[in-house]
């Protein structure tokens, strides 16, 4: 860099100096490389050009030697001399090969593609050319047509291709560069075929392939009959196979090592292995001569030599000699089991299946057992109803043979069944029904019984058994519970023969009840009868009473008050609760319907259910106006469930944004990881953590224990290394406040912040940090777990050297300034032996250099990490409801429990003091002021006497809901307009830029069209909108409740509508609910559900304008009027015959229709949409859209006239 030095000197020669003589030499450097390098650029170009130059004579020479004629116009030939090409020998050339030769020769000589069939056809012998003869004029012409069916005749498919590409070997003299070219061209080829084109397709083919490896044979035969393109596809028709063949017993199961049956002692625990180098069992047998107490590694008899047949053994029956016949074969009365091993082995017959054919066609099975009885026989313990037993897993047996006295009379089924044995002969044995429980199989299935085997169940190849390798390695022995409880009777007997004094108190001790609340003051029926004539709340419905008359609300639902026995009683019917049962419902007065509440929520047969429930509870037998809304109240007041709720219940307060830091190890966070066991051989048993907020960069340190002053020294060690923070981040933890650490942040100027207690989200970024490195040493320490504090070096540096996904830079980038040489990178020189060699720089310039790029490095790391920050809110805010709390406020606090930190639950109600920050409160706890993050806090809503309400003429629970904005869909707003105009021309705002003449103008314009520059809406005579459903069933919904303190407003907007001839009575069997929505100013929405009626509407497709376009089209203009439509939809009526599709219901009068467009229709856009085409049709400088629209002209006249040329048509 001596141009740098050479640029330095100049700058100082003209007075420079400092940063400016810096600035001077780098933009004098910048120069010159950027000559340098436009001169390294020309120098290419005209190296290129001259390869250019030669390679196009290269072309013009190949192209003369090659004896092909130039293509006309008509894209014939005129005269193509025969290629010089080789014929393609069959069974001796690749096909495949063959091909991409030929294709690449017709490229080069620039044969026209459509010729290429033709020119093919001449070069093919043997079974392509028959192909060829063979195929249509059409497809023969065709070059693809017949590449594709050249190829499939030759098993060059996309199942062929796969099967190259998995089963390639290295040919002889074949490099392997040249076997791995060829690989990978058949894994070309393959994907091409089954037109894998990116990561996705080419993941779901690797998982179709390996699923075929794993199905069975018929199923593998299935799939592939049905070519499915896709995981989904594949797996939906391997499920439809699986249930039509009942193939689920049939799935591989995990492979399991081997578990050896355990030995047990008498009186030991079942489920608990015993060495049995220390135990005598007499569960071990002898496979030689099939005694007990020793193995046949031991066996005296191993080496003896033996008659032609005196003791054969098997795994179903034992043959003596004596039972022999002649040949050396069992007798036919003599019971056989699973296998009978006889000896000589001449006399056994191989069969080469699970079953033995037989001439008619059937099959029987083949019952057999290992010949050779070795040391490592799959034996298990098991249990055969409720006996246990031994088990053999037979691999040559094809069904099960069980001990006959196993077996119960009850279990033997009405026939015998027929096996071959390993000798060859056909046995008949009875047949039984038996439940078993072993590690190979659990489940009923039909087994041969016999006599004498040797093992007391025998499991063959069966449907759904697991393979002898393969026991379940969970299995256990049922518990016995009557043995249990007889053993540890018969155990209590043996030791305490004695009753103590605690056992004799206990017995004394008198049973105690459970505590529920007391009922107390229960009314006799005349004093409910009278509490009901007197009560203030109930004069309306004794009216009711007295006229008799049936009153219906809803859709269909029947309401009728009498009087029995002096009592006043609802009688309600529906036929959308329990199918139109009749409920007597006894109406209860004010006096006794806490009482009630209370019956039904809290008593011990409530169990403090939800508000719906309880109301459905309550509702089957009594009944009072507002019923819904008290018992909401009083479940919502109730302490009991308050305490018990779900902390998820409890929605998260959005995320705060914390302060970006942009200097390195300004601001730090430490917190301590432990204790952790094992402790290491130095005794550390914690990990404290640092982590700097600026670049990510982690230091950590293992110590014995965490006092205050151990603490401290860590901490200053780590400061001498990378300097003092101005802040720290620590949680509330006793070495952080103590007082020491007080007085070392005194004395080096560091302030302290600490998180909010149970709230580690405040320091979030060492909690993760912390949850890496422990997920790192938990996988390094797994052969020492004792040196974990030696591991910690090496893992720093993996973290360090790795980038941070919220920085896009790795910690050592961001504090050094330069790529630190890792691993990795020193593995890559040993194997390139490449050396980088670094320029050579003065100090001035590494200086400059250096600061420029940690300048450059941490505002791009800056800028990554507020973007991340915006994407982690977002994501996190998606489940957050904004809660605040307000001084005086009671709420619930979700602590830990005295007993165990890791058990939290609600405890208090205290109050808030105040609040500090966003969402910090100061509460008052037992007279000591602690602050807690809002997502620990629980509004505690208390119960008052008064709570209670008793409407007095609220006889229907129909009518509008009130919903969160965060519970419901975004509806559609109603905003009422008003029947006098509450807005007139003096209304409209006039530019400030207009000068005395134009304002003059405007106005005279607006006093001319005060009638039409209202916001009482007019209506239209150019369309009329007209509803098409999909279906003639008229579309119901089920009203939602309203609360009574909403009633009044509701009832004055549905007035004002009538008033306005906007809706009117109706009888239509439709019916749409009301909706309350909240706004943020605390105000109502009144909008309609229509939802379950535009699922059945014919859309509409008119098309909605394009705002650009639109925008587009006044472009030119200097002069603009903006015009918005009061309430727009409202303006366009309804066909008469669609009006009672419009129909919604009220609490207060039923049934009401639209005689008008409603908000919140699927095709209100579209319609409105073409009423403003026509209207606006001819005006070439008005825009519009929806019910906006907007005037542009180039000067004030031309605006002028188009206003009142918009006005008048209007």
């Amino acid at each position: 860099m001596e141009q740098f030095e050479d640029f330095l000197i100049a700058g100082r020669k003209i007075g420079l100096e400092g940063k400016d003589l810096v600035v001077f030499a780098e933009k004098r450097e910048a120069t010159y490389k950027e000559q340098v390098q436009r001169d390294e650029r020309q120098q290419e170009r005209e190296h290129l050009k001259q390869m250019k130059e030669y390679e196009l004579q290269i072309a013009e020479q190949q192209s003369n030697l090659a004896g092909t004629a130039v293509t006309i116009s008509t894209g014939q030939i005129r005269n193509v001399n025969k290629p010089k090409l080789p014929p393609f020998q069959d069974r001796k050339d690749d096909l495949d090969a063959y091909i991409k030769r030929f294709e690449r020769f017709a490229q080069a000589v620039d044969w026209p593609e459509q010729q290429w069939a033709t020119i093919l056809s001449t070069q093919l012998t043997g079974r392509a050319l028959e192909l060829y003869s063979r195929l249509p004029p059409d497809k023969a012409s065709d070059y693809q047509e017949l590449k594709k069916a050249l190829l499939h005749r030759y098993d060059y498919t996309e199942e062929g291709f796969r099967l190259k590409f998995r089963t390639a070997k290295r040919e002889e003299g074949e490099t392997y560069s040249q076997f791995a070219q060829r690989m990978a061209g058949y894994l070309d080829r393959w994907t091409e075929l089954v037109e894998v084109k990116d990561y996705e397709t080419l993941k779901d083919l690797l998982v179709r392939e390996q699923m075929l490896l794993a199905c069975p044979k018929d199923l593998v035969v299935f799939l592939r009959e049905r070519k499915p393109t896709s995981v989904k596809d594949m797996t939906g028709y391997a499920d439809q196979y699986a249930l039509a063949h009942d193939s689920n017993r049939n799935v591989e199961r995990q492979k399991t090592p081997f578990r050896r049956p355990q030995v047990e002692t008498k009186g030991s625990n079942p489920h608990s292995p015993v060495d049995p180098k220390t135990t005598v069992d007499n569960a071990v047998r002898c496979f030689v001569c099939g005694g007990k107490g020793h193995i046949a590694r031991f066996c005296r008899n191993r080496y003896k030599t033996q008659g032609a047949f005196n003791k054969d053994k098997a795994a179903g029956v034992e043959v003596s000699e004596a039972n022999a016949n002649a040949n050396g074969r069992p007798t036919v009365s003599q019971p056989l089991g699973a296998c009978v091993q006889v000896s000589p082995c001449q006399h056994v017959t191989s069969s080469g299946g699970k079953h033995v054919k037989l001439a008619c066609g059937g099959e029987l099975p083949i019952v057999s057992a290992a010949c050779s009885l070795g040391g490592k026989m799959p034996v298990v313990q098991g249990m055969v109803g409720d006996q246990r037993v031994e088990v053999l897993r037979d691999t040559g047996c094809s069904t099960t043979v069980v001990q006959r006295s196993l077996v119960k009379e009850s279990q033997f089924l009405p026939e015998e069944r027929h096996c071959v044995l390993i000798d060859g002969t056909v046995r008949k044995f009875p047949a039984a029904e038996i439940q078993i429980d072993t590690p190979y199989y659990q489940g009923t299935i039909v087994a041969l019984c016999i006599d004498k085997p040797l093992y007391g169940l025998v499991l063959g190849n069966i449907s759904g058994v697991r393979k002898p390798e393969d026991p379940d390695p969970n299995w256990q022995f049922p518990l016995d519970k009557d043995n249990a409880i007889r053993h540890a009777k018969d155990k209590e007997t043996e030791i305490g023969a004695v009753e103590t004094r605690s056992q004799k108190e206990k017995k004394n001790k008198p049973f105690s009840s459970l505590k529920v609340h007391d009922i107390q003051n229960i009314a006799s029926s005349k004093e409910f009868a009278k509490a009901q004539k007197d009560d203030v709340s109930l004069e309306k419905i004794w009216k009711f009473a007295e006229e008799g008359s049936v009153r219906k609300t809803g859709i269909a639902n029947e309401i009728k008050f009498v009087k029995k026995k002096d009592m006043l009683v609802r009688e309600f019917t529906s036929p959308n609760v329990e199918k139109g049962r009749l409920f007597k419902q006894l109406v209860v007065p004010s006096k006794y319907r806490e009482q009630v509440m209370k019956v039904a929520h809290d008593s011990v047969m409530s169990g403090h259910l939800g508000a719906k429930k309880t109301s459905d509870r309550v509702l089957a037998n009594f009944y009072w106006p507002g019923l819904l809304d008290d018992i909401k109240r009083y479940c919502a007041s109730c302490d009991i469930c308050q305490r018990t709720i779900a902390k998820g219940k409890v929605a998260r307060v959005p995320l705060d944004d914390m302060p970006l830091i942009d200097t390195p190890f300004r601001r730090i966070a430490v917190d301590i990881v432990g204790p952790i066991q094992p402790v290491t051989d130095k005794g550390s048993r914690y990990i404290l953590t640092v982590v700097d907020y600026a670049t990510r960069y982690p230091e950590a340190v293992a110590l014995p224990k965490i006092e205050a002053e151990r603490v401290a020294e860590a901490l200053l060690t780590i400061f001498s290394r990378v300097g003092v923070p101005q802040e720290i981040l620590t949680d509330l933890g006793t070495q952080f406040t103590a007082e020491v650490m007080k007085e070392v942040s005194r004395l080096i100027s560091m302030k302290q912040l600490h998180t909010t207690p149970y709230h580690p989200i405040c320091n979030g970024l060492c909690e993760r940090f912390n949850g890496t490195l422990k997920r790192m040493l938990r996988r390094m320490c797994v052969e020492r777990p004792k040196d974990w504090d030696r591991y910690l070096p090496a893992l720093l540096f993996s973290y360090r050297e790795a980038p941070q996904e919220s920085l896009g830079f790795s910690p050592f980038e961001l504090l050094y300034g330069r790529t630190v040489r890792g691993p990795l990178a020193i593995l890559r020189e040993l194997w390139s032996k490449e050396n980088d060699e670094e320029e050579v720089k003065t100090t001035y310039e590494y200086v400059v250099e250096l600061r420029n790029r940690l300048e450059r490095t941490c505002q791009l790391a800056q800028d990554e990490l507020a973007k991340s920050a915006k994407r982690y809110k977002k994501y996190y805010d998606v489940r957050t409801r904004d809660r605040k709390f307000t001084k005086g406020d009671k709420v619930l606090v979700l602590l830990p429990t005295d007993s165990n930190k890791l058990l939290v639950q609600w405890q208090g109600p205290f109050e808030v003091t105040k609040k500090v920050g966003k969402n910090d409160y100061v509460i008052d706890k037992q007279g000591k002021d602690k602050i807690y993050h809002a997502n620990l806090l629980k509004k505690y809503v208390e119960r008052q006497n008064d709570e209670i309400t008793h409407a007095s003429a609220c006889l229907e629970n129909v009518g509008a809901g009130i919903l969160n904005d965060h519970d419901c869909e975004v509806l559609d707003e109603v905003e009422f307009p008003p029947v006098k105009p509450k807005e007139t021309v003096q209304n409209v705002h006039i530019s400030d830029k207009c000068d005395k003449n134009e304002v003059g103008q405007v106005k005279e314009l607006l006093d001319e069209f005060h009638d039409v520059l209202t916001d009482v809406p007019g209506k239209t005579n150019l369309v009329e909108y007209t509803m098409k459903l999909t279906t003639s069933d008229p579309v119901q919904s089920k009203p939602y409740a309203v609360p009574h303190a909403r009633r009044d407003s509701l009832k004055h907007e549905i007035d004002e509508m009538l008033q306005m001839r906007v809706i009117e009575k109706s009888t239509s069997p439709y019916a749409s609910p009301i909706v309350l929505v909240p706004k943020s100013d605390g105000s109502l929405r009144f909008c309609i559900d229509y939802r379950k009626l535009n699922s059945v509407t014919i859309f509409d497709p008119e098309p909605i304008p394009n705002i650009e376009d639109l925008f587009s089209k006044i472009s030119k203009g200097t002069w603009f009027t903006k015009l918005d439509l009061s309430k727009g939809y409202w303006q366009i009526p309804i066909k008469e015959s669609d009006r009672d599709k419009t129909a919604f219901i009220t609490s207060e009068g039923g049934l009401f229709q639209f005689t008008v467009l409603p908000f919140g229709m699927v095709n209100a856009p579209a319609v409105f949409t073409r009423m403003m085409r026509l209207l606006l049709e001819g005006f070439d400088n008005v825009i519009n859209y929806i019910d906006d629209y907007k005037i542009g002209n180039i000067t004030n006249l031309t605006f002028a006239k188009s206003r009142v040329d918009l006005y008048s048509e209007d």
